[in-house]
């Protein structure tokens, strides 16, 4: 069975012949080719459509064979070229499609590094399918030029991601790269960036470092920083996917400082220090009524084990007549079970919760609540069946409350007790002390209704 590897309308070519019949690749000086429509398929471990060239090898020789080693000088491919690569075994299908390219200077693919070439390609579109999601891209500039270890790349690209739950996300891109290559006495490969600019929607990141390339790993040596993204740019871009974000408004900046280091690869991750911060910043949920505040001081870390912790310095959100002013952490947030720790107190006024959030259902009340908490507890504690082996300490103050809910004509009131306020407390089993990071267990305070 054979398969279709290229086509073109016309094509115009100046190559050294003789490094084919000596078997050392292909040196292309020069080609042109218009409207070329380029195929390349692995079929299974063992072939692929390219494996046409009997160079190098026996002709019965059915091992995987790679490329061939390439060199050109210059490319130049108009007429809307036309370009699939497909890779069952990985689930990987792309397909290229693209104005006009243009390459001119020095490449061999065998000595990539040393890539001395300028790249243009005008209005690129790109779509695939890899092993977790469906992408498209489409590439409205990219320029990219290299001299001997040196690269600069700049490139702007529409993607849409199909998901199952959020329809086709349209994601604005930018890439801008300045770096440089370098060989090492060990033989590995050192990518140095000077200068690395990544543009995900209205987040822009800034990073430079280094990378290197060793026998199946990476070794990573990073520093990213986040300035200023405008939280509220970004829920706009995503609400006609997510309709829940148009209730939101807000003039929050996210600012992330980061550093990462270590090895990635072999089944080991670099370790990753994060400074998250909102500073302090309005936020509006429609119906409310009223203006919110946000804000957030944070760090998050990883080891090489993957675990990731997150260590809340100081969490403060008013909104829907909530007040939440904590501090805290996640310990392994990403695993199975994560332990939550918390500190803080909480406000809420009745009458704004139950507007926001259950007023369509006829459940509508009045009054106010402030609770003090602390607490140590695994996410899976967080049900009623397991809720009673969380370490838990809340101290609640209910003033007037009262909550109607007219359809099922059922009434709640609460008058504020000769004792301000009522403590609750899980009490450990007999014999088995207490779990709680905050001392022992206490006795009930009465008094609270």
């Amino acid at each position: 069975e054979v398969d279709t590897l290229a086509s073109f309308r016309h094509l115009s070519v100046s190559l050294n012949y003789m490094g084919i019949i000596r078997g050392n690749g292909f040196h292309i000086r020069k080609a042109e080719l218009t409207h070329p429509r380029i195929f390349a398929h692995y079929y299974d471990s063992s072939a692929a459509n390219w494996d046409i060239l009997p160079i190098g090898g026996p002709k019965k020789d059915t091992t995987k064979k790679p490329a061939p080693r390439i060199e050109i000088n210059k490319v130049n491919m108009g007429d809307r070229p036309f370009i699939v690569f497909t890779n069952p075994r990985d689930t990987i299908h792309g397909m290229f499609t693209m104005r006009r390219l243009s390459l001119d200077g020095h490449l061999d693919t065998r000595d990539i590094e040393k890539i001395e070439s300028a790249l243009e390609v005008d209005s690129l579109f790109v779509s695939g399918r890899l092993p977790a999601d469906t992408v498209a891209v489409a590439l409205q500039s990219l320029r990219a030029k290299g001299g001997e270890r040196h690269l600069e790349l700049d490139a702007k690209a529409q993607a849409w991601l199909a998901t199952g739950k959020f329809g086709r996300l349209r994601v604005p891109l930018g890439v801008s790269l300045d770096g440089g290559f370098r060989e090492r006495q060990d033989d590995s490969l050192e990518v140095t960036l000077n200068r690395l600019g990544l543009d995900v929607s209205a987040l822009h990141l800034d990073g430079k470092g280094s990378v290197t390339a060793g026998k199946g790993a990476y070794d990573l040596d990073i520093e990213a920083h986040v300035k200023d993204c405008p939280l509220g740019e970004l829920i706009e871009e995503f609400q006609d996917n997510i309709p829940a974000l148009k209730k939101i408004d807000t003039d929050a900046r996210l600012i992330v400082d980061a550093i990462v280091k270590g090895v990635y690869g072999g089944g080991r991750m670099p370790s990753i220090d994060a400074d998250v911060t909102i500073p302090p910043a309005k936020v509006d949920y429609e119906g409310v009524g009223r203006k919110g505040r946000l804000a957030l001081d944070a760090k998050i870390t990883t080891d090489d084990l993957k675990a990731v912790d997150a260590d809340i310095r100081n969490l403060f959100l008013d909104i829907v007549g909530a007040k939440i002013d904590l501090d805290g952490g996640v310990k392994d947030a990403l695993g199975e079970d994560p332990l939550i720790v918390f500190d803080g107190t909480a406000r809420a006024r009745v009458d704004s919760l139950t507007r926001a959030f259950t007023a369509d259902r006829g459940i509508t009340g009045t009054g106010a609540i402030d609770a003090k908490l602390h607490g140590r507890v695994r996410k899976s504690e967080l049900n009623l069946a397991k809720i009673g082996a969380a370490d838990i300490l809340c101290n609640l103050d209910a003033r007037d409350l009262s909550i109607q809910d007219a359809p099922d004509s059922i009434d709640a009131f609460g008058r504020e007790p000769a004792a301000p306020d009522a403590e609750f407390r899980r009490y450990p089993e007999k014999g088995q002390g207490t779990h709680s990071p905050y001392g022992p267990s206490e006795t009930w305070k009465p008094g609270a209704s």
